[in-house]
């Protein structure tokens, strides 16, 4: 094993995409996108830092000092907690593949993130676990 190749840090830092998938059925979520004269198929993607990254263990950080705030002032609630962790989520991610709204392209938005996880909660879920997943994010 040559450990001058290895930079999982790095590699965690470069993100990986995540596919979406439906709570419901586990499939992938999908959407069309024409290529010259063909649609084309693909998946509905969020590309996200890894856990190990700098950045991320940052953000994690902060994430947790306000929990400990909260509960020093006693605000800390169930409620307290999914938003907090929403907004890690959403904090960690980069970019998005396939995602509209209203029919229309929609850019990538951090805010759009953090607003679509609190109508879809399944999502928070997937992007913590994907975020934890080492090997999603290691090169090679």
């Amino acid at each position: 094993m040559d450990v001058a190749k290895i930079d999982h840090v790095k590699d965690a830092a470069q993100g990986a995409w995540m596919t979406v998938t439906d709570p419901k059925t586990g499939a992938d979520m999908v959407y069309t996108e024409k290529d010259g004269e063909v649609e084309v198929t693909k998946p509905v993607q969020v590309l996200f830092i890894g856990g190990d990254s700098e950045e991320f263990r940052r953000l994690n950080q902060a994430f947790k000092q306000k929990q400990v705030e909260l509960a020093k002032r006693n605000q800390w609630s169930s409620q307290a907690e999914d938003d907090a962790l929403r907004e890690l989520m959403s904090s960690a991610a980069r970019d998005w593949r396939g995602f509209t709204k209203e029919g229309k392209p929609l850019p990538f938005s951090k805010s759009e993130l953090f607003d679509l996880m609190g109508r879809f909660p399944a999502l928070i879920e997937q992007a913590n676990n994907w975020i934890g997943g080492r090997a999603n994010f290691i090169k090679g």
